[in-house]
């Protein structure tokens, strides 16, 4: 709803929101693969450091489900 809004501070802040979740969704498939694998040190803060441009080619490769979700992942990014 934000981003179809005419004014563009609330454009902006939709923009925000994705990436944000963007992140946030990036840091919970990366560090629940470690756990799957046997890391159980690794936590949520390990990639604060990181933007998701940065997290989607660690994240491309876990995406299994559906052929079209990495692609949903990049165009995010773009």
């Amino acid at each position: 709803m934000l981003a179809r809004d005419d004014h563009i501070e609330l454009r902006k802040k939709a923009g925000e929101h994705l990436c944000d979740a963007t992140e946030r969704f990036c840091n919970e498939m990366l560090v629940r693969h470690l756990w799957a694998k046997g890391d159980s040190r690794a936590v949520l803060s390990d990639y604060n450091d990181e933007n998701p441009r940065q997290l989607e080619p660690k994240v491309e490769p876990l995406l299994t489900a559906d052929p079209s979700h990495p692609g949903k992942l990049r165009m995010i990014g773009s």
